[in-house]
C-alpha cells in the first residue's frame, strides 16, 4: 500500500503566510512528512524577514482528519508510535511557541491530531458550517482521553 502525504504549501500574500494542508483526497491527514514540512514553513516564513501572520486551512472539506492512520498502521514497534507523537508534538510546540501570530482557518472538521493543530494556533476561526453536527474534534474527549499536545492546551 502506498500512502500519499498531505503536502504543505506555502504561499505569500504581502506580509501573511499562507499554509495550505494539501491532501483533500485524505481530508489532510497528518502524517511524518506533513508535520516536518508544517514545522519547516512555520520555520521558513519566521526567518524571511517580511512574513508578520501566517494563516493555516486545508484543502478540500476538512481543515485535518487528524494523525495519518494510515502510517500509523505500519509501524513495527511502540518506538515508532512514540516516535511519531514526540515528533508530531514537537512541531504543534514550534507552532505554539512562535513568535508569529498564528490563525488556524478552520473550513471543515478538525479531528483528533487536526484540532490538536488548531489548538496550537493562536486564533481559531471557522467557517459557518465547518462543523455540520457541532462536535468538532471531540471524539477523543467524548471517549474520555485527551490528544496528546490538546491536553496540555487544557491546563
Amino acid at each position: 500500500m502506498v500512502t500519499v502525504a498531505t503536502n504543505v504549501t506555502v504561499r505569500l500574500d504581502g506580509e501573511v503566510a499562507v499554509l495550505c494542508l494539501d491532501g483533500a483526497e485524505r481530508m489532510n491527514a497528518i502524517g511524518s512528512p506533513t508535520y516536518r514540512a508544517l514545522a519547516a514553513a512555520v520555520t521558513g516564513v519566521e526567518d524571511n524577514g517580511q512574513t508578520r501572520a501566517v494563516v493555516v486551512y486545508g484543502a478540500g472539506r476538512a481543515f485535518s482528519a487528524g494523525a495519518d492512520i494510515e502510517e500509523m498502521t505500519g509501524f513495527g514497534s511502540a518506538e515508532d508510535f512514540r516516535e511519531f507523537i514526540r515528533g508530531f508534538t514537537d512541531a504543534l510546540a514550534l507552532l505554539a511557541r512562535s513568535r508569529l501570530p498564528i490563525i488556524a482557518a478552520i473550513n471543515g472538521l478538525a479531528l483528533g491530531g487536526g484540532l490538536e493543530l488548531a489548538m496550537a494556533c493562536d486564533l481559531r476561526v471557522a467557517a459557518r458550517g465547518a462543523d455540520p453536527d457541532g462536535q468538532e474534534g471531540f471524539a477523543a474527549f467524548r471517549e474520555r482521553r485527551a490528544p496528546a499536545f490538546a491536553a496540555g492546551q487544557l491546563s
